[in-house]
């Protein structure tokens, strides 16, 4: 991959994850049908950046050596580093501003303290030896900002009700008691998650500490992990990408969903598929299957990858140690209230049509009643298999045709928020790094 492939790269992944997790303030002023035409050229664009992502190709050859040594790229790092580091910081400052009723109250002088502190890392890192330990300015940064959101900005239900709800289910499993109940949060609210999800966070629950400290070390450690997953001659470049993804001012915005688990799950797998490591990376894969539906769609993308690579024997294998650990973490709740489980995970979403961000589906909703918009998704995921397993040769074309399917999915659904849009990322991130691998 040349200098010049790999700048343009980064710069399209930028603005896919600077475009895709963004917010409309002025969605409000709008009527719905207004709404959804300003997206239209919106959605375009964020679409074409994501697949001139894949099949861009060097503008102007290769860069001269002096653009490509490791000086360089620690450059590169470190100010992509710092300006993404303001980019969270300034996020702070704006939720502070717009959430104060909630509780919200940070001081400039301490968003200026927190700041200096990420610099003054990140200077040390960059010429202790020779720029090596850079890289790792990334976790300092993840840690210093979610303990700033932490301390200063508590939960609140009128914003977001989606950890209190984990919270409260799993002090109600402490108690010894059916988790899939409804909850009287703010508004009365049935438990919707996988219970693979939700049982994630029991640590905090169990010790009684903040539920957010397992967001932030998931992250960290989601980061550490592929940044080790590269060769030390690859290790800066790649945490180019991994900087501009974890310090995404929309995932510091975002302090308050439940998202870390699911990135820092399918990092699990990846890592673990990419030591060889099967059966570890289906049983990592088994605890993804039960905590969130959005992996259920590469599951099958998965296993033909390994059938393709290993033979159908250790595809059938993995699909079964995948399905045994599913059923294990599933089952028990099934069985302890079957309506209520039912009600919570698919029930309460039958009837709800909300789209806040990219989509086709209002448009497919002005031809098709929403009650048969799921029978349209799943046709459509039908299809996609169909067209997309001759093709999955590689890893690099798994990583990819996994965030077409999830694109696919998430904009034909009949709940889009913006944090969804944090997820094809992370297979973005890992096609780069097969890309330069495979190279």
């Amino acid at each position: 991959m040349s200098g010049q492939d790999s700048r343009l790269r980064l710069v399209l992944f930028g603005i896919t994850v600077l475009l895709g997790g963004m917010l409309f303030p002025f969605r409000s002023s709008l009527s719905v049908l207004n709404f959804q035409l300003v997206l239209i050229p919106l959605s375009l664009l964020y679409l074409l950046t994501v697949l001139y992502y894949f099949y861009s190709k060097p503008l102007f050859g290769k860069l001269p050596d002096w653009l490509t040594k490791s000086d360089f790229s620690n450059s590169v790092l470190f100010w992509t580093l710092t300006t993404f580091s303001l980019a969270g910081i300034l996020m702070l400052a704006y939720e502070n501003r717009i959430f104060g009723q909630f509780g919200y109250s940070i001081g400039y002088l301490n968003l200026g303290v927190l700041f200096f502190f990420i610099l003054l890392s990140a200077s040390v890192l960059r010429f202790l030896n020779r720029g090596k330990y850079l890289p790792y300015a990334l976790i300092v940064s993840i840690i210093a900002i979610h303990i700033s959101s932490i301390l200063n900005f508590p939960l609140h239900p009128e914003r977001s009700d989606m950890l209190l709800l984990i919270q409260a289910a799993s002090q109600r499993l402490i108690a010894g008691v059916n988790p899939y109940v409804n909850y009287e949060i703010f508004n009365p609210v049935m438990l919707t998650y996988l219970p693979g999800l939700w049982l994630s966070y029991l640590p905090a629950a169990f010790l009684n500490f903040d539920i957010r400290v397992i967001n932030m070390v998931l992250l960290a450690v989601a980061a550490v992990c592929f940044i080790r997953s590269a060769e030390d001659s690859q290790r800066t470049r790649y945490s180019i990408y991994a900087t501009v993804f974890f310090l995404n001012p929309w995932l510091t915005f975002r302090h308050d969903i439940y998202l870390p688990v699911f990135i820092f799950q399918m990092m699990l797998v990846f890592n673990m598929y990419l030591k060889n490591r099967i059966t570890a990376s289906m049983i990592a894969f088994a605890w993804v299957l039960a905590s969130y539906q959005f992996s259920w769609i590469i599951f099958p993308l998965y296993l033909f990858l390994l059938k393709k690579k290993y033979g159908m024997r250790t595809a059938v294998k993995a699909f079964l140690v995948a399905g045994t650990g599913f059923i294990l973490l599933v089952l028990p709740f099934v069985i302890w209230s079957p309506s209520g489980f039912y009600e919570g995970v698919f029930g309460s979403w039958k009837t709800v049509f909300q789209v806040e961000t990219f989509n086709f589906s209002y448009w497919i909703t002005r031809v098709l009643p929403v009650q048969y918009l799921k029978l349209f998704q799943i046709l459509c995921m039908l299809g996609f298999y169909l067209i997309a397993f001759p093709k999955l040769i590689n890893n690099r074309r798994f990583f990819m045709l996994s965030t077409f399917i999830t694109l696919l999915f998430m904009m034909t659904g009949q709940l889009i928020w913006h944090y969804f849009f944090l997820m094809p990322p992370v297979y973005m991130l890992y096609y780069i790094r097969m890309l330069s691998a495979e190279n």
